[in-house]
């Protein structure tokens, strides 16, 4: 998840969710949310969306590593484990998709994923396989695109457009070949594309005119973005229930990005039984004080279930360039707030780099 909080506030999306409410509860009071339910880690089992000078480690990762990981995060209070099994290319050995593989990752030359899952199972940690949509493919958006997001300026942006003939093709296959393939899961978490929420293609033109009347190009930035917002939903509501006929799924979670915040109202469009994961990794006092707990109480006021997600890698902070050991405190804040806000499930974005001293700081500091 690097969306435009992520770089302002600097997220970047594989996570995999835990939960232990004996551990939580000094942080939150009894009194005012009770303990959290569930805490996960959300983990990249590929490159997902960094880039080679951050260092990707989780690429490399052995059956055994991961094996390791997982002990480490169930050590750790992990009830839940959330592999991202996409990204700018497939960390699985796809035959759907194969010009898209990662090839150079250890999960497709060992074929490995089923046994990083079954491992997580017999753990006995709830597991949720988290999928990037129409964003986070840039390489499959490289080859086609006739089917992406258009800037103003008239040129592809790396996402595709719902709303262009056949860009569904590669999302829907991606999660139908996955879900096909992989078994002992309990659920799946969708990834909204982390990109400007604007769309200048002919389609998107033609529709917002004809649901409107007005012209897309003279439309307020809020309009368009809404217009947006909509259109994404409207393409996640299609592929959740096409991935319900695929699997029996017990959870299913989508993240937020920033240009949905202000349009929570679209979100009871969506599946009833979908929950959110909110997160956000501006650590600012002022920003803790006002704009995350406003986000929070906004997206508490939908019946659905509420996810907070910090984050445990420095790289997506904001300011990005946080001490560590302030990082971490501040990390603790952020949990603090969502659990006094009401949050009862706490999940932490890993990535593709784990940071086993950021982890063990906050969670030293949520057990204090």
């Amino acid at each position: 998840m690097n969306s435009q909080r992520s770089r302002s506030h600097r997220r970047a999306p594989l996570l995999a969710l835990f939960c232990v409410s004996v551990l939580l509860s000094p942080v939150l009071g009894a009194d005012k949310s009770g303990d959290f339910q569930r805490i996960g880690y959300y983990v990249f089992i590929g490159t997902g969306d960094y880039k080679p000078e951050y260092g990707p480690e989780t690429p490399s990762f052995t059956l055994a590593d991961w094996e390791n990981l997982i002990d480490y995060l169930k050590s750790r209070g992990a009830t839940t484990f959330i592999p991202l099994v996409t990204g700018h290319k497939l960390p699985y050995p796809s035959r759907a998709f194969p010009k898209h593989v990662e090839t150079e990752a250890q999960s497709v030359r060992d074929d490995s994923l089923q046994r990083i899952i079954d491992y997580a199972k017999k753990s006995r940690l709830e597991v949720i396989l988290a999928f990037t949509t129409t964003g986070h493919c840039r390489s499959y958006a490289q080859d086609h695109p006739e089917l992406c997001i258009v800037n103003e300026d008239g040129s592809p942006a790396p996402g595709l457009c719902p709303n262009r003939p056949g860009s569904e093709v590669y999302p829907l296959g991606v999660v139908e070949e996955v879900l096909k393939r992989y078994k002992n899961l309990d659920g799946l978490l969708i990834h909204p594309p982390e990109i400007k929420p604007i769309c200048f293609c002919p389609e998107c033109r033609t529709l917002y005119k004809q649901k409107t009347g007005q012209d897309y190009a003279g439309a307020s930035p809020l309009d368009r973005q809404r217009f947006f917002v909509e259109t994404y939903l409207k393409f996640a509501a299609k592929l959740l229930a096409k991935a319900q006929k695929q699997a029996s799924l017990n959870v299913k979670l989508m993240f937020n990005c920033d240009w949905m915040d202000d349009h929570v109202d679209l979100m009871s469009s969506l599946p009833a039984d979908l929950d959110i994961i909110y997160w956000d990794y501006n650590l600012k006092d002022d920003y803790l004080a006002g704009r995350l707990q406003e986000n929070l109480k906004r997206y508490q006021t939908m019946k659905r279930t509420i996810w907070y997600m910090p984050s445990s890698e420095p790289r997506f902070w904001t300011p990005s360039d946080a001490d560590p050991i302030w990082g971490c405190g501040q990390a603790v804040k952020q949990i603090k707030i969502a659990g006094d806000n009401g949050i009862k499930n706490i999940g932490f974005f890993l990535g593709a780099c784990i940071r086993k001293a950021n982890i063990d700081r906050i969670h030293s500091g949520m057990t204090r």
